[in-house]
């Protein structure tokens, strides 16, 4: 009984590591949320067209649509041909939903920066 006391007030004195890790603050950020996301989605280096497709295409559309919207008052899924009409040509394969142009078989972060690029011109 009286080593047993012992364990417990040992215990009790010294959690485990486990115990210590389990307790321990998530990791705090002023960072929103949403940033974080584009972070993961954009951090790979480089894509598959599949990849590309459903990860990346969706968000530089959305880019775009949001700069028609500022810059020209065009609504892409509602007016797609005003908004073909105020794309640069380098871009009109994202509004139409063609293939991104890539330097290989894979769309790299350079290629996204070139697009990016020609995104802000809109």
């Amino acid at each position: 009984a009286w080593l047993g006391a012992r364990l417990a007030d040992a215990r009790a004195a010294a959690p485990s590591s486990f115990t210590m890790v389990a307790r321990a603050p998530s990791r705090v950020t002023d960072r929103p949320p949403d940033l974080e996301a584009l972070e993961r989605t954009f951090g790979w280096g480089s894509y598959s067209r599949q990849d590309f497709d459903h990860r990346i295409r969706p968000v530089l559309v959305r880019l775009a649509a949001s700069r028609l919207r500022e810059t020209h008052g065009i609504d892409l899924e509602r007016d797609p041909d005003a908004a073909r009409d105020e794309v640069p040509g380098a871009l009109r394969w994202l509004v139409e939903g063609g293939e991104p142009p890539a330097r290989g078989p894979a769309v790299t972060t350079d290629d996204l920066v070139a697009v990016v690029d020609e995104i802000e011109r809109i």
